[in-house]
């Protein structure tokens, strides 16, 4: 058992907590208030989704095969305003078109409108902007700010989400809140983006994971059995790919489930209501998405897809390698742009980011007593990725295409968690202190978001490029460079040691943080 001198010499992370929520939902506001309406991947579809929930209705209503509703003009009219800046940086947000949404009024006749992208999801992921949104009507509201409430209350959940996890974890907050701090979490945090509670969602899970693992001497507790479960349902009713991630807890030894069976058992119960839920989900939104359509220009059909995989698996395999293979890089790099996937970040930037989010992820790993295997994670990141793939080629890709297409970057966000348990051990011994850990992620998460924040005001306000940001990526290399050199320049460390009077040089390696 810990002694209350231990206790007194380990900081508890309260401040790191409170440090993180507090700059997320900075970060968060001014990503919320800064971009535009309807910037943000499907937005639009997903502003009038979230309308039509706060309106009462959990399920889409049928509009010309497709899911949709009937809204007041002033929610349509604020998604076909939006729709003009997408893809046209040239295009920016001018004071006009702000007063053109902010003439907006709640009057007129109801219009029927499909919400096409957002039909195939349940009502679940809507529930916290749908929250905002009729708290919003139910004051008054003009319709521009009832579109920053929902905003604000996805922000919200999303925060609150993240502060679950850093108080859970025991070890690895700073890892926690680098993720929560990327350019991509508080972009899609400050939207109506439905990926809010599965990142969250796996930033808690990763956290129960570190806790679990660290807790030596005993088992883990109803409650955090119960947290497991629901964030299984959770991933399952909002974003079903993304549950092979709860195999992540046969990382966890054992005996704190009583034994290799009984933890079997818990992790087979995990992917069992999942998938229970996964397969209600589907049931219920399946008549909002027509087979065949051409929603994205080209004919696709989920059924014939589905019918093409099951007679020919191999072939899905040659095409999630040649997916991986010809857009996988590049999604790395646009899991750090922004807009509508039409605001990229300075590649340098992006470079030394994910750096720097690697080193201190694995410093994360150090911090444990044990080493937990990797293969849960493999198999759990692994299989998301080729559910993620396998998603994308049955709903956005023509009947026996040779690629998937529409890997955006954001799709890796929710992987991104997982990191420590991939990485080398060895680059732990990078960053051999809590100090230094603690100063890397601050200073790097500050330096990336403000690069980001200096990308989308040239994007949608300024003609010009800011000449302000370019000094942040340059920063960046320089943090990321100082770190790997003081780390390597570690390993091997001269002591002086007096011996009768002389000194004696002995090199020595840091032992592994404890």
């Amino acid at each position: 058992m810990p002694t209350s001198a231990d206790r007194r010499a380990r900081p508890d992370g309260r401040a790191e907590v409170v440090v993180v929520v507090l700059a997320l939902l900075a970060f968060g506001s001014a990503a919320a208030v800064g971009v535009p309406p309807c910037q943000a991947p499907d937005e639009g579809y997903n502003f009038l989704r979230a309308y039509h929930v706060a309106s009462g209705h959990l399920r889409p209503e049928l509009v010309d095969g497709w899911g949709g509703g009937r809204f007041p003009p002033a929610p349509v009219r604020v998604v076909e305003l939006g729709g003009p800046l997408v893809g046209r940086p040239d295009r920016k947000f001018t004071p006009a078109d702000r007063d053109v949404l902010a003439s907006l009024d709640n009057g007129g006749e109801l219009r029927v409108v499909a919400y096409p992208t957002a039909a195939p999801y349940t009502f679940v992921p809507f529930l916290p902007q749908a929250a905002g949104i009729g708290l919003a009507r139910q004051r008054g509201l003009a319709p521009l700010a009832t579109f920053y409430a929902g905003r604000f209350a996805n922000l919200l959940f999303g925060t609150a989400l993240v502060g679950l996890a850093l108080t859970l974890a025991p070890v690895g907050r700073r890892f926690l809140g680098m993720v929560a701090l990327m350019p991509m979490t508080v972009h899609l945090f400050g939207s109506y983006a439905p990926d809010v509670g599965v990142v969250g969602a796996t930033l808690v899970l990763l956290a129960l994971v570190f806790r679990l693992v660290a807790a030596d001497g005993r088992r883990a507790a109803g409650w955090e059995l119960a947290g497991l479960a629901a964030i299984a349902a959770g991933l399952a009713a909002s974003k079903p790919p993304y549950l092979p991630l709860v195999v992540l807890v046969l990382a966890v030894p054992a005996d704190r489930f009583g034994g290799p069976w009984r933890r079997s058992l818990v992790v087979g119960g995990l992917v069992a209501t999942g998938l229970a839920v996964a397969a209600v989900g589907a049931h219920l939104t399946r008549p909002y998405y027509p087979d065949p359509n051409d929603l994205f220009g080209f004919p696709t059909s989920v059924r014939g897809q589905t019918e093409f995989v099951a007679a020919h698996p191999a072939r899905f395999l040659e095409v999630f390698a040649t997916t991986v293979g010809r857009q996988g890089f590049a999604a790395c790099f646009r899991l750090y742009t922004l807009g509508w996937v039409d605001t990229p970040l300075d590649p340098v930037a992006v470079s030394c980011h994910a750096l720097l989010l690697g080193l201190v992820g694995a410093a994360a790993r150090a911090e444990l007593k044990t080493r937990p295997p990797r293969w849960p994670a493999v198999a759990g990141v692994g299989g998301g990725l080729v559910l993620v793939v396998l998603s994308m080629y049955l709903w956005c890709t023509p009947v026996g295409a040779s690629t998937a297409l529409g890997l955006h970057g954001r799709y890796l966000l929710p992987l991104v968690p997982a990191l420590p348990f991939l990485l080398p051990h060895q680059m732990g011994y990078i960053i051999t202190s809590d100090r230094i850990s603690r100063s890397v992620a601050g200073a790097a998460a500050v330096l990336i978001l403000l690069t980001a924040s200096g990308a989308v005001v040239t994007r949608y306000y300024s003609a010009t490029p800011c000449p302000w940001p370019g000094v942040f990526p340059i920063l960046l290399a320089g943090l990321a460079a100082g770190v790997i050199a003081r780390g390597l320049l570690g390993r091997v460390r001269p002591q002086c040691r007096y011996l009768s009077g002389h000194p004696a040089v002995t090199l020595t390696a840091p032992s592994p943080r404890k």
